[in-house]
């Protein structure tokens, strides 16, 4: 057979229909197997391509781009263990159902079981993770007409019903690179065919749905609430302005974490709720304090609606499992089954915007609710008079450092929240509706892998600063990737709380055994002793370290209007796990009024 350059028209198509289908992110990670597939990718300009080196990074860029735009993004990888670097991040895009179209270059099916190099089984390699699996096949003239319809039925499948990763596979022989041919090649006048029929990929709106019987039945008693957890992560900020504002027509107040991007004040909601009856959404911060106090136990909700994933507060999940309490529990199951305590008493699998808009309570449920509610919002608000009393010491602590980070946001800047303390602290201490900031968060699996590269994924395409807050043993889990934020040239700020290791461990049990103490430090604080100034200066980064609260105000300001990269390293003083829970004991006693 002579020389021919179907391999690479092959992969144009393919990359054509991954436009069409509303591709428009692409992180390629070097190889060789993978080369047709990146040339066809160069020759389709409404793709925006982005290089990663090491795969592990480039799986949570890819997510970070997939948080903040909600839109499907590709990865490409050569053969062999490259694809396995990707798992981390498949792992929490299944869970937090964020669009991935993997792709996986692949040797041909002979090159199996005979030891030949760069060449493992990577057949079905991400398992239950994916919402679909596709072989692309070997470039065959006679399956033209496949490769659009893989393409598009993959991206279809990670935007719904269920969102989330899907996997292609993608074989070729040698030779890989653009061949020399003499005169047109006999398959063009198919392959010109091919692109003219690429399917278009349409996606309807949410349809209006009948309330169930349930719902319908609590919304006429008035000790109802929202419990907001994590949310999924894509919805715009469109739709979350019309939830907030159906929310208050039906004067529902929202127990609401930071992670659930209801928690600060939406612009869009403003103008909306301004036309309701309450004039506001009625949101409740103090969430631990909240849920420990003995006036939620006694004159709490009967009935709670819980929203997005499970609630990251352990005082509400303390609650909602204990056999004593008597609340009914509604979760939205619509993607996923979100009950981590298996406790709930009625899954709805069904669209809540359409729910809520359905909803029509009558005037004096809405009256009893209101009279309910506004005494959770005066209680509420002693509790976060106790924090900020907290937040009035000299020394600089976690919860000075994310007030003082969130304070120094403009309007419609992104937040990014890490796991560990950092998840927990921030509905503690970031009490302020202002500023208006997106929060995006990686409560998937709930790991601390890959934020850095995520944080850098959501700055390539963010039109306003990016900050991540993270502790700083998730930044040495991922150091690596602040060679991602060499290539950064607008605001993206890397806040990390230095408090001497993984201090989440000291709100467990084992972080108060004098018996265990030495093994305690090495195996699970793993303090490594060292500042981050190095690697930040040695990667070409900003880097300034902060030990009041006043220089982390002045290097926020100077961070978020120069270009490119800064690390923050804020030197927390200790105790914050002891400096937690006397908070959430102030709010708990402001509240009960003891």
């Amino acid at each position: 057979m002579g020389a021919s350059n179907l391999h690479i028209a092959w992969s144009e198509l393919f990359a054509r229909a991954l436009a069409k289908s509303g591709v428009r992110d692409v992180v390629i990670s070097p190889g060789s197997r993978s080369t047709p597939l990146v040339l066809g990718l160069c020759r389709v300009p409404s793709l925006s391509l982005h290089s990663v080196i090491d795969e592990r990074s480039a799986g949570f860029f890819a997510l970070g781009i997939a948080r903040l735009t909600g839109a499907p993004v590709a990865l490409l990888c050569t053969s062999g263990t490259a694809a396995a670097h990707y798992l981390p991040a498949v792992m929490e895009a299944s869970l937090a159902r964020n669009p991935l179209v993997i792709v996986t270059a692949d040797r041909p099916w002979d090159a199996y079981d005979c030891a030949a190099p760069q060449t493992v089984d990577q057949v079905k390699l991400y398992g239950s993770y994916v919402r679909h699996y596709a072989e692309l096949g070997l470039p065959d003239l006679d399956a033209l007409s496949a490769v659009s319809r893989v393409a598009v039925q993959s991206v279809a499948r990670s935007l719904g019903p269920d969102p989330g990763p899907v996997h292609i596979n993608a074989r070729f022989r040698k030779p890989l690179e653009p061949q020399r041919t003499e005169g047109p090649e006999p398959w063009l006048p198919a392959w010109k065919r091919a692109v003219e029929s690429i399917p278009v990929l349409e996606r309807a709106h949410a349809r209006a749905e009948s309330v169930p019987p349930s719902l319908e039945a609590a919304l006429e008693e008035p000790e109802v609430l929202v419990a907001c957890g994590p949310s999924l992560g894509y919805e715009s900020p469109v739709a979350r302005a019309r939830l907030l504002a159906l929310l208050a027509r039906n004067e529902l107040p929202l127990l609401c974490e930071s992670t659930s991007d209801l928690r600060f004040r939406q612009p869009e909601a403003r103008s909306l709720t301004e036309r309701t009856a309450s004039g506001d959404v009625m949101i409740l911060r103090s969430v631990d304090s909240v849920c420990a106090s003995k006036r939620w136990r006694a004159h709490g909700p009967k009935t709670v609606i819980e929203l997005g994933l499970p609630m990251v507060s352990s005082a509400y999940a303390r609650w909602a499992s204990d056999p004593s309490n008597a609340a009914q529990r509604i979760v939205f199951a619509r993607n996923g089954y979100n009950d981590a305590g298996n406790t709930a008493h009625v899954a709805l699998d069904a669209d809540p915007l359409s729910l809520f808009a359905a909803i029509e309570p009558s005037p004096a449920a809405l009256a009893a609710r209101r009279g309910w509610s506004r005494g959770w919002l005066s209680a509420d608000a002693r509790a976060q008079s106790a924090a900020r009393a907290e937040l009035d010491g000299a020394a600089l602590t976690e919860g000075r450092t994310i007030a003082t980070v969130h304070e120094s946001l403009c309007d419609d800047a992104v937040l990014i929240v890490g796991n560990s303390s950092v998840v927990r602290d921030i509905d503690a201490y970031a009490l302020s509706p202002e500023p208006s900031v997106t929060v995006l968060h990686q409560r998937g699996a709930s790991g601390i892998d890959g934020l850095v590269a995520g944080a850098v994924g959501a700055r390539s395409v963010s039109k306003t600063p990016v900050v991540l807050l993270l502790g700083d043993v998730s930044l040495w889990h991922d150091v690596g990737s602040l060679q991602l934020a060499q290539s950064v040239t607008e605001p993206l700020v890397i806040v990390a709380l230095q408090n001497r290791g993984g201090r989440i461990f000291d709100r467990l049990p084992l972080g108060g055994q004098a018996e265990v103490r030495a093994e305690y430090e090495r195996y699970f604080l793993t303090d490594r002793g060292q500042s981050f100034e190095a690697v930040a200066r040695g990667f070409g980064l900003g880097y300034a370290r902060v030990e009041s609260a006043a220089t982390l105000r002045d290097a926020m300001k100077t961070a978020l209007r120069t270009g490119g990269a800064t690390v923050i390293e804020s030197v927390c003083a200790a105790g914050n796990a002891e400096r937690f829970a006397a908070l959430v004991r102030a709010g708990v006693a402001a509240i009960d009024g003891v």
